[in-house]
């Protein structure tokens, strides 16, 4: 099988290129890496995501037991010298960099006729995330990440290394245990380093520019053959442009017309968008994006002190209350308000001495650039381009990773593992997307039945919320004898509850439930992947909710093996009934929830309610939609649950 960096999608072998975008497919067969020890000192465990004809995955160090991340390259593709010598000399480049506000590169080497890299496993949210979660940032708020973005550049810098692809995607946030916020850069894999104080381009020419368009500094659009930090100085402006203002300085409906844009167009100042942005935040930003790179910034932490300066200035800086400064996590030098602005600058003078660091990539065949699976390669002659990313995606553990045991008929246990929860195509309350681990659990094959709530109700003599209510129509109205193998309905949580309590288990959290449907698949939005759903699933039949209420027809559930089992052996992850959750519904609950086996909020109004309906949509089917009523909400006849317990 091939599959699609992009959006993670998988398809035949004969494919070349994604039908959804043109994304040429990676042919990296990952699927019997997993197990396996590299180097035989790093055993591979979850796929975290594909890169051109790379893949990133987490492992362990066999030797000190701790978690990484680690990077193969396509085993086809080690046998090229050329490619070999490009992969160890970027590594070496990124190795050099060691700073607490940078993604550390541990290690790397050939072995197992793999490439490999490995490098500091982070967990959190990146800046984008955080900007959309946002929309824009305070002053305060944009310098106090700046300063730590700008502390490992300067480190980076002093050893002679140009980032070249500074973007918000590309720098994590995480919050430690003391509740600090720490900013991580990553992605240096395309950074070049300069040799004995002259440019390595060895394999490298002017005329082509590699970096993500967006960002790009005038002379990067240009494809110069001599660049030096100040081109990351731009980037860093155009990020803390769209950090302060919610939008990019710069938007054309080409890479093309956005190159050019960056290299003839002025800069929009940033109080013309967001009124309130004092003038001296204004100011330090737009000189950042100086066309001439003589009138930028001579240093990131320059940059970041002006930044600072302006915000203490200004009166703003301790008044973040939701990002606070972090002084001691990184340099320190840039957390706390300035004297000067011109700490850590080097002159004019100095940028000389260390000469130009070249950026620019040889126009190498496309495969080349898939291969390596780090950067967006944007190739302006004829106005064309071609990009391959590098994608960090946790994933699930793989479809079959689950075992059935006898003390509990009924159940399967799924293996814990990564999933990425929520989706940035779904609704508002779908996102951030996080990486979130759920550790192993037992889960319900298929939703409570008519047939097992009733032997519940007949040995308690339990009476539903529904019918506490007196309502015309409950769980019973739908329970024939004739429907007994389909979903019990019309329960609230507190029904569903007392049910799960009888029968000595729990109701799955949210992240169980959504880990579960996804039943190992990587980024697809039902259980069963990508396909239509109308032969996977019973939805879509709201036009019956009315006469099904009066009982002109039947109830249009179906029984619950109507259709396959999920990659866990799971029924009916998808359609049928929406299932309740134990969860606290909370609409930006996905921006603070924990990592590990997150639980939802301490308290709320409402329950959340998962997987869709008869009723609904396809789009409220998909595995990560949403819904949520309150625990008495039982009076809905899609309304269903499934149970789960502890390993």
């Amino acid at each position: 099988m091939k599959h699609c960096p992009k959006c993670q999608k998988s398809f035949p072998d004969s494919a070349e290129t994604c039908p959804d975008d043109n994304t040429k497919l990676a042919d990296f067969d990952v699927s019997g890496l997993v197990g396996k020890t590299i180097d035989g000192k790093y055993e591979i465990q979850t796929l975290l995501g594909l890169g051109g004809m790379g893949g990133v995955f987490r492992a362990r160090h066999t030797f000190i037991n701790n978690e990484v991340a680690i990077k193969l390259i396509n085993p086809k593709l080690a046998t090229h010298e050329e490619i070999v010598e490009r992969f160890l000399r970027e590594a070496r480049a990124a190795a050099a960099i060691d700073h607490p506000n940078a993604v550390k590169v541990t290690d790397f080497g050939r072995a197992d006729g793999m490439l490999y890299l490995v490098m500091e496993y982070v967990a959190g949210y990146n800046l984008t995330q955080l900007i959309r979660k946002k929309g824009k940032l305070s002053p305060s708020t944009t310098a106090n990440i700046m300063s730590q973005i700008c502390a490992a550049l300067d480190d980076a810098h002093a050893k002679k290394i140009i980032h070249r692809d500074l973007k918000p995607d590309n720098v994590m946030i995480k919050v430690d245990r003391n509740k600090k916020h720490i900013v991580k850069v990553f992605d240096f894999g395309i950074a070049k380093m300069m040799m004995d104080g002259k440019q390595d381009n060895s394999i490298t020419r002017a005329g082509t520019i590699v970096g993500t368009v967006n960002y790009m500094s005038p002379e990067q659009c240009r494809g110069e053959g001599n660049i030096d930090l100040r081109s990351d100085i731009y980037s860093l402006g155009v990020v803390a442009f769209e950090m302060l203002t919610g939008r990019l300085p710069f938007t054309a409906p080409t890479p093309t017309g956005l190159a050019v844009k960056h290299i003839v167009e002025p800069p929009p100042s940033l109080r013309s968008i967001v009124s309130e942005i004092p003038e001296s935040v204004d100011k330090a930003v737009l000189k950042a994006l100086n066309k001439e790179p003589k009138d930028r910034y001579t240093s990131a932490g320059e940059f970041a002190n002006e930044l600072l300066h302006a915000a203490h200035s200004e009166g703003l800086y301790d008044q973040d209350t939701e990002f606070p400064p972090v002084s001691g996590i990184s340099t320190g030098d840039y957390n706390k308000p300035p004297k000067t602005s011109s700490i850590n600058a080097i002159s004019n003078t100095q940028l000389n001495a260390q000469g130009n660091t070249t950026v620019t990539e040889n126009q190498k065949p496309k495969w080349l650039y898939a291969a390596l699976g780090i950067v967006l390669l944007v190739v302006l002659a004829g106005g064309g381009y071609v990009g391959v990313s590098k994608f960090l995606v946790k994933a699930p553990a793989p479809p079959g990773s689950q075992e059935d045991d006898k003390r509990y008929p009924g159940m399967v246990l799924i293996k814990g593992g990564w999933m990425k929860m929520g989706s940035e195509e779904g609704n508002e309350d779908e996102r951030p997307v996080r990486d979130i681990k759920v550790d192993s659990f037992y889960m319900d094959v298929t939703p409570v039945t008519n047939t097992q709530f009733q032997k519940f109700v007949n040995e308690t003599k339990y009476v539903t919320d529904a019918e506490k209510e007196g309502e015309e129509y409950d769980w019973q109205r739908y329970a024939s004898s004739e429907r007994a193998d389909h979903p019990v309905t019309c329960i609230s949580w507190n029904d569903a509850m007392a049910y799960a309590k009888w029968a000595d288990k729990r109701l799955p959290t949210e992240a169980e439930w959504e880990y579960a449907a996804r039943g190992g698949k990587i980024g697809e939005s039902y259980p069963w992947g990508k396909e239509d759903p109308k032969n996977h699933a019973n939805f879509g039949q709201g036009d019956l909710a009315g006469a099904a209420l009066t009982g002109e027809v039947e109830l249009p559930t179906k029984a619950v093996k109507a259709y396959p089992a999920n990659g866990y052996g799971l029924f009916n992850m998808a359609g049928n009934v929406w299932q309740w959750c134990n969860d606290w519904y909370e609409k930006g609950y996905y921006f603070s929830a924990s990592e590990t086996n997150p639980k939802g909020p301490a308290s709320g109004k409402v329950k959340v309610l998962r997987g869709g309906s008869w009723y609904t949509d396809a789009a409220k089917i998909r595995v990560s939609a949403r819904n949520s009523d309150t625990p008495t909400g039982g009076r809905q006849n899609d309304y269903g649950f499934r149970c789960a317990k502890d390993k």
